[in-house]
């Protein structure tokens, strides 16, 4: 945080990672559909409705 002798015009400094993660967030927050879906999978794992799987190796290089 960057102060000023106001405290209306302190700012508050972000890496991009953080700042993109704020925005995500938000979006999220504000999207009722997305939402909800992410409260019911939360749901679902506190209530051990998960899986583990192992990965599959299709052989193929991501080159």
């Amino acid at each position: 945080m960057v102060t000023s002798k106001d405290p209306d015009a302190n700012v508050v400094v972000l890496n991009a990672r953080d700042y993109d993660n704020l925005i995500e967030n938000l979006y999220i927050a504000q999207n009722r559909y997305l939402s909800d879906k992410l409260m019911k999978s939360r749901d679902q794992f506190a209530c051990g409705g998960v899986s583990v799987h192992e990965l599959i190796d299709d052989g193929q290089d991501d080159d």
